[in-house]
């Protein structure tokens, strides 16, 4: 059973909720905002009081609290429910509070103590909580939400301090009030008469009316935007810090998609559904590429694609690089992204740190030691890709997501989904067959001009995973190892490469520039390959078990290939090669190439093609309703004029006016005389 709690939380003082960074010349702790500025309350912290309120509740309830906590996921055990982030429309503007760390022995402040916070101001909030929850459960997990909801009483930093006083309930006050008391009647022995009206928190299966559409090239550009952020975790590089990468992996998309189709329901609900699932998902139906972020402006996005290895930064500029494959140097390495336009320019692209502490539910207080920190992509950041879809109807992945892919539809991907984290918009445009491929937008016969017809490089847009006949995993270009200290000048390539060109093993070599010049020294000539291995590793998300782990070539590793007959393949097979990929798991966007990039080639021309995008996806990003910041002054203006009304509409009656005049003859020195021109 779907449900859906609307709540609203109401602060009644002002509060701090630390974003876990601070502003230069405002605060040294600021609050969350989201891309439009406007303050919000991640759902991280919205479940952890949550969580909080159901353990107190059940420890002065006398129930299991590890039973009753577990309604929002514990170890081995998967979350029922969802919650977003708590949003708001009429924003006041914050303060910043001072303070100073008091040393308790002295009772004096410490030197460089002296701290700035900034205080969100008393505001209602809405945002809400959805779950998947067995029908026999479905009213008795509502009723423990419902009183841990009206449990709480604060929330954020400072909360002994005065800050974060609110109230939570459930936009309908009249059904938040019957939940309680059918919790009172399940838990406090209540004798309440209670109705049915909590199933109207059961979401109402949306019929959807997909139009069936073929697109003749089974090829779809996805365009993505976070609206929270996204964390998409490596192994950690210390112990507590959880690298986060800047793309989005075709796997992690592929498991996004997966996970709103619901198979378990297909499985038991819709057999002819199910086998569509294991068709698409499972048997390579449906092929998700990796997502490159997209820059845009104006409602055009520029495409922009990591930089190829092997490319060093020119001693005179710090945005003008070199190519090992055209001149040889030791300045320092250029790495990077780059738009893909008229010309170079660079982009960098970065994550942000989102720490986090586990608390003691006894001492409510953070645990010692249980700080970590995810590198999450941040939010209001757009994306782009690709789909394949082997059956050209699409109307077979609207009805399976149920959602109308001709407009744009939610997903959530990557870790932390329960908790806000990875809320993101998406859209699926149709792309015509000779459309350029995400990660490269210059006509390949454009770019074969740049090279010999015996000449070609090839660079790994993605990770790429090849095996042999054995299942032995390769980590470069060539057949043979590569001596550090006698750099070959020509090495045959490797099987998996020879056999992608459908060539014979002595047709290719991978080779230097300079493997003909005799007066070159050998520790001064261009090497024939630039590559980097690594491992990929996934786990089970259920079970938190590992799965398989592959060796993979580095995306933007790189090689210059020779071809010993004197011509390359036909412009169709690279093409293709492009187009569909090399090696394994294909389908989850590895295996990615580009033939004769222009960082190697410096012909840039015709390397630009603009993305536009859909209008349907800039109206819901561009939250066109009008939000109204209310200054300091405006805000004591408006509840002056609210009072006084208020006043004078009781001293217009007769019987308040007397009540009035008797409170403030009490409470005042004043002369009779003006204590009725007050009251009057």
């Amino acid at each position: 059973m779907q449900l859906e709690l609307k709540f609203t939380l109401t602060f009644e003082s002002d509060w701090h909720i630390n974003a876990g960074f601070g502003a230069d010349g405002k605060a040294d702790a600021v609050i969350e905002r989201d891309p439009q500025g406007k303050p919000i309350i991640s759902g991280t912290t919205l479940k952890g009081v949550f969580r909080d309120a159901l353990y107190d509740l059940a420890l002065n309830l006398r129930e299991d609290t590890n039973e009753v906590t577990g309604i929002l996921g514990a170890p081995g055990r998967d979350s029922h429910w969802q919650f977003g982030a708590a949003q708001t429309k009429n924003t006041r503007e914050s303060v910043v509070a001072t303070g100073l760390r008091v040393d308790p022995r002295y009772r004096r402040a410490e030197d460089n103590k002296y701290f700035k916070r900034e205080l969100g101001a008393a505001e209602v909030f809405t945002f809400s909580a959805t779950g998947t929850v067995a029908n026999d459960k479905a009213l008795e997990e509502v009723e423990w939400l419902v009183a841990a909801a009206a449990y709480i009483e604060r929330v954020g930093g400072r909360r002994r301090r005065g800050n974060g006083r609110c109230v939570i309930s459930l936009g309908d006050q009249t059904l938040h009030g019957e939940v309680l008391k059918s919790f009172e009647n399940r838990h406090c022995e209540g004798t309440h008469q209670i109705t049915n009206s909590w199933k109207s928190l059961i979401a109402e299966e949306v019929s959807l009316k997909i139009a069936s559409r073929h697109n003749a090239s089974h090829r779809y550009r996805i365009i993505l935007y976070t609206e929270r952020p996204v964390i998409i975790a490596e192994k950690p590089e210390a112990g507590n810090v959880y690298q986060g990468q800047i793309a989005i992996p075709g796997s992690t998309l592929r498991g996004a998609f997966a996970e709103k189709a619901q198979p378990g329901d297909l499985q038991a609900k819709d057999l002819t559904k199910y086998d569509m699932f294991k068709w698409l998902f499972i048997l390579g139906g449906l092929r998700f590429s990796h997502l490159n972020p997209l820059e845009v402006s104006d409602g055009i996005g520029i495409p922009v694609v990591q930089l190829p290895m092997g490319l060093q930064q020119v001693a005179t500029s710090q945005d003008t690089f070199t190519s090992v494959f055209q001149n040889l140097s030791e300045h320092k390495a250029f790495s990077g992204w780059g738009r893909l336009q008229e010309g170079f320019q660079r982009a960098s692209y970065h994550t942000e740190p989102h720490p986090h502490v586990r608390i003691n539910p006894d001492l409510k207080r953070a645990s010692d030691g249980d700080l970590y920190t995810y590198e999450a992509i941040p939010a209001g950041r757009y994306y782009t890709g690709e789909l394949y879809l082997a059956d050209d109807d699409w109307q077979n992945i609207g009805e399976l997501l149920r959602v109308n892919i001709d407009k744009p539809f939610e997903l959530r991907i990557g870790k932390g989904r329960n908790r806000s984290y990875g809320q993101v918009k998406a859209v699926i445009v149709p792309m015509a067959e000779n459309d350029p491929p995400a990660w490269i937008h210059a006509p390949l016969e454009e770019r074969l001009k740049a090279t010999p017809a015996n000449e070609l490089f090839i660079t790994l847009a993605t990770d790429i995973i090849v095996q042999d006949t054995w299942g032995r995993f390769y980590g470069k270009f060539s057949e043979t190892p590569t001596d550090s200290h006698n750099n070959r000048d020509s090495e045959p390539a490797a099987q998996w490469l020879t056999e992608v060109f459908g060539m014979q093993p002595k047709e290719i070599h991978i080779e230097s520039p300079d493997a003909n010049k005799q007066d070159v020294l050998n520790y001064d000539k261009r090497p024939a390959q630039v590559v980097r291995t690594k491992f990929v590793e996934s786990f089970d998300a259920r079970s938190g078990l590992p799965r398989w782990r592959d060796k993979a070539l580095v995306a933007g590793s790189t090689a210059r290939l020779v071809f010993a007959n004197g011509k390359r393949p036909s412009t169709d097979v690279l093409k293709h090669l492009e187009t569909e990929g090399i090696g394994l798991r294909r389908g989850e966007g590895f295996g990615r190439v580009i033939f004769n990039h222009p960082a190697h080639t410096r012909q840039w021309s015709g390397f630009g093609k603009p993305i536009p995008i859909p209008q349907k996806l800039l109206d819901e990003v561009n939250d066109t309703s009008e939000t109204h910041i209310e200054t300091h002054e405006a805000f004591t203006q408006r509840w002056k004029k609210k009072v006084n009304a208020r006043i004078q509409g009781i001293a217009s009656e007769p019987v308040c006016r007397s009540l009035a005049r008797q409170l403030l003859e009490h409470s005042t020195h004043a002369e009779p005389a003006k204590v009725f021109e007050l009251v009057s």
